[in-house]
């Protein structure tokens, strides 16, 4: 209910700011009289060219992503290291789906429709009320700049330790903190954590305290990474820093 009342109200909101001004187009009513079935049959089955386009265009950025990160990985000399899961490359692709989408739309359409693109054009947006292309650029730039600056962010994602250092390179920071093993001031194993509703769940973590105030949770590390490489890297970190794993079984949210 929610949805549908915040969907009206925002194409409500389209048709006063972005309101469309009729154009004249040559043989506009001739056209529209011949063809407006083939013009609402295109509106509907768009979505099927309209859907394979943003799919394919986040696959070659998925893709893309995946190799330059393989390549920084492999050229990684750290004793242990964390970086982005694929998942988060495909989460890039969708900006680049979404943002990329009006070019080859726009190719197809006037592949198609030929002379009577601009008539079908106008009809649309006479039809809705606003002009769509104005719409749709601003959001499409937008997406596309939001996902130049994530892909680079995420290229400088990561965790890893070497020797007795570990560095963090966190997503929204470009300048990477790195700790020595006597900066650890306690390392905690947890069984379970109990949620704010109170549930108890089987999530095995670690929590590792650093001087400077700084608290790593695997638990709450967005990076991803496997438990059995947090174990390995949090043992290792045991080790140089002389701290034991204290082994708890419950963590209260």
């Amino acid at each position: 209910m929610i949805a549908a009342i915040a969907t009206a109200f925002i194409f409500l909101l389209l048709q006063v700011f972005v309101q469309h001004k009729p154009k004249p187009v040559a043989n506009y009513d001739k056209l529209i009289a011949l063809n407006e079935w083939k013009y609402k049959s295109l509106e509907i089955f768009s979505l099927i060219p309209l859907f394979f386009f943003i799919g394919s265009i986040a696959y070659i950025f998925y893709l893309l992503g995946n190799d330059i990160q393989g390549f920084i990985t492999k050229s990684d000399n750290s004793d242990y290291s964390i970086f982005p899961e694929p998942n988060f490359w495909l989460m890039i692709g969708m900006f680049f789906g979404f943002g990329l989408i009006i070019t080859p739309m726009e190719v197809l359409y006037r592949m198609v429709l030929r002379e009577e693109y601009p008539a079908y054009i106008e009809y649309t947006n006479r039809k809705h009320g606003y002009n769509g292309l104005k719409v749709l650029r601003p959001l499409c730039i937008i997406l596309v700049v939001a996902g130049v600056i994530l892909s680079f962010l995420g290229l400088n994602w990561s965790v890893k330790m070497r020797d007795n250092t570990i560095t963090f390179n966190d997503f929204f920071q470009l300048q990477p903190q790195t700790y020595k093993a006597e900066d650890v001031l306690a390392i905690h194993h947890f069984s379970q954590i109990k949620n704010k509703e109170g549930v108890l769940e089987q999530r095995p973590h670690y929590k590792v305290l650093f001087s400077d105030g700084r608290e790593w949770n695997t638990d709450k590390n967005m990076i991803g990474g496997s438990y059995e490489t947090y174990t390995a890297m949090v043992k290792h970190l045991s080790i140089k820093s002389g701290n034991k794993i204290s082994y708890q079984n419950l963590e209260t949210l």
